[in-house]
């Protein structure tokens, strides 16, 4: 029996097998690497939010600090330091995300990243206020005051949502509560507050 047929129809069955196996392949490699980038998104997530209370607390040490010095209770200017604020807040992670992985975000999960990428330029324009201040004496404090205001608040509602994030991941659904409400809710879970404060 002649095999030479084989000869012309073996280059065929490969480009067949190409046509089909090909597509496939490309697939699998795009849910791996999508599965990868959001994989690596999340672990930033979680290193964020366990920095993310301390960032709270610290902004509102400063706000308390700049309260009772404008109510002539910190009678030595030592008394106010030492001052922490937080790091430049950057994500290595979402510009491949959103290559990478934007069509299998939910919706939700999607709002939440933009929301993430608005609160951490808020929080970064805020650093980059205070970096302009020089913080020798009581004074400076009390001038900063609405800016530490602002800063615990926005850090706030940046540790809630990646507390939510972190948590539920699949599960995330956005909420339609306000700022201050979402903000409520992070500091008193951190054991913070506002409310007994005259300035706001």
């Amino acid at each position: 029996m002649s095999y030479e047929w084989l000869k012309y129809t073996s280059p065929l069955i490969g480009v067949a097998i190409g046509v089909f196996i090909s597509p496939y392949l490309e697939n699998k490699k795009s849910k791996k690497e999508s599965k990868h980038a959001i994989d690596c998104f999340y672990a930033e997530l979680r290193d964020y939010f366990e920095d993310s209370s301390e960032y709270v607390k610290n902004f509102h040490d400063c706000y308390m600090k700049a309260k009772k010095a404008r109510m002539g209770l910190i009678k030595e200017d030592k008394d106010l330091f030492p001052i922490n604020f937080c790091p430049e807040i950057t994500f290595s992670t979402i510009d491949n995300l959103v290559e990478k992985s934007f069509l299998d975000l939910t919706k939700e999960q999607r709002k939440a990243v933009k929301a993430l990428n608005l609160l951490a330029g808020t929080i970064n324009e805020l650093l980059s206020s205070l970096a302009e201040l020089k913080f020798n004496t009581a004074k400076d404090f009390i001038d900063a005051q609405s800016k530490f205001y602002s800063a615990t608040h926005v850090c706030s509602v940046f540790y809630y949502l990646l507390s939510r994030l972190t948590t539920e991941s699949n599960r995330f659904v956005y909420s339609n509560d306000t700022a201050d409400e979402i903000s409520r809710k992070a500091m008193d879970s951190l054991g913070v507050s506002f409310e007994d404060t005259a300035f706001q």
